[in-house]
């Protein structure tokens, strides 16, 4: 930067400094800067008043609320004693590698546990797989294996159940020893179980219809999209080269 660019700068903040004062001519050719009073008006701050249409009314009025024990640590005291008295324990004496619970309906109690044992041999595998349900929220339960014949449910498909309170259940079972595969559908809420084989082999958890809890979508190995309208009695095949699907 060269001289005229400092002068510049040096002007500039003279003329800023200077900005609160006047020149006044006292005698003996004197020249004295004098503070301008009137300078200070500028900053000051006054307060300013709503407008009218933003202004509250007369009849508002600002009330300091209480602190009642619901907004205390106080409400708190005391749960742990709750919380032991509506806490259950249940074991479940058998081989069990993992253990899929679901709640079947809302407010109805009910509660199916499925158990699954999977042992690999070879090319071949062993499972086996146990079916319980409580009516009481968990707290006891009641071996009901029978309603599926002692097929063995496969733990990746789990337990699908239908929605909001439909009552409606699907497992997906692994027949043994053949090339198949079978559904045990429920409409009553797990208290009863109808079988139905199906035509395909397939890699998801069959999906309801969230408006209509009879029409279900799956795919099968081969990529293709199957479709029943009668909750799982009847299957047609709709579309093929299928890798995903989504109500």
């Amino acid at each position: 930067m060269g001289l005229s660019g400092y002068c510049v700068l040096f002007l500039f903040f003279t003329f800023a400094v200077a900005l609160d004062v006047h020149l006044e001519r006292r005698n003996l050719r004197h020249h004295v800067f004098v503070r301008n009073s009137d300078m200070d008006k500028g900053f000051r701050i006054s307060k300013r008043s709503l407008p009218a249409w933003l202004a509250p009314t007369k009849q508002h009025t600002i009330n300091r609320r209480s602190a009642d024990q619901g907004d205390t640590c106080e409400a708190l005291q005391g749960y742990e004693t709750k919380l032991a008295a509506n806490t259950h324990s249940h074991i479940f004496n058998d081989l069990s590698g993992s253990v899929s619970l679901a709640w079947v309906g809302d407010g109805t109690g009910v509660i199916l546990a499925l158990t699954t044992f999977q042992l690999p041999f070879l090319m071949i595998k062993f499972g086996q797989s146990k079916l319980y349900r409580s009516n009481d929220y968990g707290k006891t339960f009641l071996d009901v294996t029978e309603l599926i014949n002692n097929t063995f449910i496969r733990t990746e498909f789990g337990i699908a159940i239908g929605p909001e309170n439909s009552g409606k259940v699907i497992m997906t079972g692994d027949v043994s020893g053949e090339q198949g595969y079978r559904i045990f559908a429920s409409d009553d809420f797990g208290n009863s179980f109808t079988q139905h084989d199906l035509p395909f082999i397939p890699v998801m958890q069959i999906t309801y219809n969230p408006r209509d809890a009879n029409v279900l979508l799956v795919t099968s190995n081969h990529n293709q999209l199957w479709l029943s309208k009668d909750f799982g009695v009847n299957w047609v095949k709709i579309h093929d080269m299928v890798c995903m699907v989504k109500w």
